[in-house]
């Protein structure tokens, strides 16, 4: 997944706990991660826009219509 970002706020990390990751998510902001990992942001004060786009293999063969 990639996630991007932007707005005016204060705070907002991405953490993921298994990995003791934490993001420091500023506007402008691009970061590739696997999603399937517990992940959340810490509070922030402001407008948080975040954006996300997943990519799947063989999408094609999922079965949508």
């Amino acid at each position: 997944a990639i996630i991007f970002v932007g707005g005016e706020y204060a705070g907002g990390d991405l953490v993921v706990p298994r990995y003791r990751l934490r993001f420091e998510l500023r506007p402008g902001t691009l970061l590739f991660f696997k999603p399937h990992e517990v992940h959340g942001n810490l509070p922030f004060q402001g407008e948080l826009l975040q954006g996300v786009l997943f990519g799947r293999e063989h999408i094609a063969s999922c079965g949508g219509k």
